[in-house]
């Protein structure tokens, strides 16, 4: 093993098929890593996505009723809030009222430090 790479000194086709061999394993291993790096942040906003699509699909339920939503010990109910009738003083925000969402403009109508008040 030694021979060889002495003797890479002195034949430069050797040494060039040498230097692109480890080129072409640092190369591919790379890709792996970022191929496998994507592809968890896939599978991640994939999940994401349908957890959100679930928790609306089950608020827009006809009937009503408060449904669980829990992650390892912690457990809440919720209820859509057009479910709670005219008798609470909340104001459902309009297209265009919410910030921080894509492609929507406007304020933020409720937060946690206004319900405190």
């Amino acid at each position: 093993m030694i021979s060889y790479f002495k003797s890479l000194k002195h034949d430069k086709t050797k040494l060039a098929i040498f230097l692109l061999s480890i080129w072409l394993i640092i190369s591919v291993v790379y890709m792996g890593w970022q191929l496998i790096a994507n592809s968890r942040v896939n599978l991640f906003w994939q999940g994401y996505g349908t957890a959100v699509e679930d928790l609306i699909e089950r608020a827009e339920d006809e009937a009503c009723e408060p449904f669980p939503v829990f992650m390892e010990d912690r457990q809440v109910y919720l209820i859509n809030v057009s479910c709670l009738g005219d008798d609470i003083d909340f104001q459902i925000p309009e297209e265009g009222e919410v910030e921080g969402v894509e492609g929507v403009e406007g304020e933020e109508v409720w937060t946690e430090e206004e319900e405190g008040e």
